[in-house]
């Protein structure tokens, strides 16, 4: 009995504040690759962000000029290969699946895509 009646106490104090207003969203920012108060990380992160955008276009169209530049620019980085390498061997996976799944008809620019992989695995692992 005394430890519901110390709880009640508790669960009324923590709960008193509690309202049901809805919860506002916090208003989205954006980032800007321009840094101006001389905060080295956030560079960082702004090319880093902006060469894992250069490798997701690279593997959405393989066919582009710098597309392989783009994959070995980020996968032979030592502290990014993992991410990259997996990233690469899953895309691979998904293009053999959906290339299985459509047996009978070929299409090109999956072959191509499938062969892009391939290349940018094996010379991010070779090199």
């Amino acid at each position: 009995m005394t430890r519901l009646l110390l709880s009640l106490p508790l669960v009324l104090l923590l709960c008193g504040g509690c309202t049901t207003s809805e919860v506002k969203p916090a208003p989205a920012t954006r980032v800007t690759y321009e840094d101006t108060s001389g905060d080295l990380t956030a560079t960082r992160f702004a090319v880093l962000g902006m060469q894992v955008e250069k490798l997701a276009t690279a593997m959405r169209d393989p066919s582009e000029p710098g597309a392989m530049d783009a994959v070995l620019a980020l996968g032979l980085d030592t502290r990014y290969y993992p991410m990259v390498r997996g990233w690469l061997a899953y895309e691979l996976v998904a293009t053999e699946s959906i290339i299985e799944a459509n047996k009978p008809v070929k299409y090109q620019h999956l072959e191509l895509r499938k062969e892009f992989l391939q290349e940018a695995i094996r010379r991010i692992d070779l090199e």
